[in-house]
């Protein structure tokens, strides 16, 4: 699951070896759960300290015992095996951007950030909140982008400052050379005299035997060849020391051949490294533009469209007041004519009670009559007649009374009940108005 993304480096105490902890999980682009998983060798739901060992050992991190023994003692002080809120509270203290900028893995890591999908902006993102936050961020990454195009741009210029001292140590060398070659000129020419004046004795004895034209003494001759072996004796440790001097100079000037040979070609990945991180600097700046506009953008529309909700609300509410107010008062008035026709109502059922009271007090009368008609009993059935006539008279008149009482009461009830129902009705409309502008007023506070 983990490999071990250039962090080969040996590390120091715990904190750093935490740092690199999280800068190959960062590397490899691994979550803080993936990792803890990929470091859970034995499925167990914890890292022990033989787990730890054998992924450091898979991460090629070169942590010894020692150093392990230090990070499980740092993430797990009670000696328990780490559990995931454990590792989750380990690498949040851990320093994986130190280990990072120590290790020149800032590229590699700002590349691994681009191919992973966490590292892109939310996909919908509407709101300015979001993207005010996702700017910030782009903001930091790009200035750690500057940053190490300024760590890239001092190394190319402590490359330039090698490449110029040793372009100065050329020709000290070349002037080194030349005096080895002239020492060595001289030596040759020194023994070659040498060799001649050795080979020209024989001869001269010979004709200083011969009486030949030639009469230079023997002794001068050889003491001029000891004079030269002398010399060339004299001069012969300076010349094996030009000649050491000769070869130490030939290894420098290959050394230095061959060092020129690799600044030039680190000179030539920094400033490629350089260009590439300036180009992704540019299109990473070009990116942030887009995004700010595009937030800018959407933050106007989103300011249009609240000031034409409030706009809609102010004229929504206006009418609505009106229609309320309106409605409020045909409900008074409903409310007045129905009040009026109930006291109607009551009047008529106390016209109803007084005429009932009248047909009863008839009734007796009737009756009393009666008893008059059967004591006279002449006048009886004229009486009898009359009474009953009376009676009857009476009776129709008050049953016809009541009668209409009745239906004057059930025609005030109908207006009143048909009044109450009209009451009703502008009073629902006037809740469903107000619950309106109840959720106008509620999408308004969400926008």
């Amino acid at each position: 699951l983990l490999e071990g993304g250039g962090l080969a480096e040996p590390v120091g105490g715990p904190e750093e070896a935490a740092g690199m902890v999280g800068a190959a999980l960062l590397l490899n682009q691994l979550t803080v759960e993936e990792g803890f998983a990929a470091f859970d060798a034995d499925g167990d739901g914890k890292v022990s300290r033989e787990d730890m060992g054998r992924a450091a050992s898979v991460l090629e991190m070169q942590l010894s015992p020692q150093e392990v023994d230090g990070l499980f003692a740092l993430w797990a002080p009670s000696g328990e095996p780490i559990t995931p809120q454990g590792w989750e509270a380990g690498l949040q203290g851990a320093d994986v951007n130190g280990v990072i900028r120590t290790r020149d893995l800032f590229m590699l890591t700002r590349r691994a950030l681009s191919s992973s999908p966490a590292a892109g902006p939310p996909a919908g993102a509407a709101d300015a909140a979001g993207n005010a936050g996702r700017l910030e961020e782009l903001e930091r990454l790009l200035g750690e982008e500057r940053s190490a195009a300024r760590e890239l741009e001092e190394k190319l210029e402590q490359t330039l400052r090698a490449g110029g001292e040793l372009e100065r140590r050329v020709p000290e060398l070349e002037d080194a050379r030349g005096k080895v070659v002239a020492l060595a000129a001289r030596v040759a020419q020194l023994e070659g005299a040498a060799a001649q004046r050795e080979a020209a004795a024989p001869a001269a004895q010979a004709a200083e035997a011969g009486g030949g034209a030639d009469e230079r003494p023997r002794a001068e001759l050889e003491a001029e060849v000891d004079s030269l072996k002398s010399a060339l004796e004299a001069i012969r440790p300076e010349l094996d020391h030009a000649l050491t001097l000769n070869q130490e100079v030939d290894q420098q000037l290959a050394d230095a051949a061959e060092e020129a040979e690799r600044r030039g070609a680190e000179l030539e990945k920094a400033r490629q490294e350089l260009a590439a991180a300036r180009e992704e600097g540019v299109a990473e700046r070009g990116r942030l533009e887009g995004l700010l506009k595009e937030a800018l953008g959407k933050n106007e529309a989103a300011q249009k469209d609240v000031e034409l909700l409030e706009n809609r609300i102010a004229q929504t509410g206006g009418s609505s007041s009106a229609r309320t107010t309106e409605l409020e008062g045909r409900l008074r008035d409903a409310m007045a004519e129905a009040e009026g026709a109930r006291k109607d109502a009551d009047a008529a059922k106390a016209d109803a009670e007084s005429a009932r009271r009248d047909a009863e007090a008839a009734g007796k009368d009737a009756e009393a009559a009666k008893a008059d008609a059967l004591a006279a009993a002449e006048r009886a059935a004229v009486l009898e007649a009359a009474s009953a006539a009376s009676s009857a008279a009476g009776s129709a008149g008050n049953e016809e009374a009541a009668r209409l009482a009745k239906e004057e009461s059930a025609r005030l009830h109908k207006e009143l009940d048909d009044a109450r129902a009209e009451a009703s009705s502008e009073k629902q409309s006037g809740v469903r108005v107000k619950q309106r502008v109840s959720e106008l007023e509620e999408r308004l506070a969400k926008a």
